[in-house]
């Protein structure tokens, strides 16, 4: 009877640590796709101070992602590259 208890109580603390796992990573795929728009309106805005340190920090999210062989993540990680020289053109024009 024990046993038993003590093996559910292992099992739903493995759960537990799946679960937590899965919500940290879905926030971060959370950032990952709804930040370069933040980015792009602080550009725009000539706000380089706050996108840099968005850009920074979503850069840091992407290198947790940067091994997965993952289609959609791959094209996520795209996606920004691209973003990421959009904004450097457009911040650069915007100074010149």
């Amino acid at each position: 009877m024990v046993q038993e208890i003590c093996k559910d109580i292992l099992d739903l603390d493995f759960a537990k640590g799946n679960l937590t796992t899965t919500i940290s990573t879905l926030q971060k795929l959370h950032i990952i796709a709804t930040e370069p728009d933040n980015m792009k309106k602080l550009v725009l805005d000539r706000q380089f101070q706050e996108a840099a340190l968005l850009l920074e920090g979503v850069k840091q999210t992407l290198s947790e992602f940067s091994n997965y062989d993952v289609e959609r993540v791959k094209e996520m990680l795209a996606s920004f590259a691209r973003t990421e020289t959009e904004l450097k053109k457009t911040a650069f024009q915007l100074f010149g």
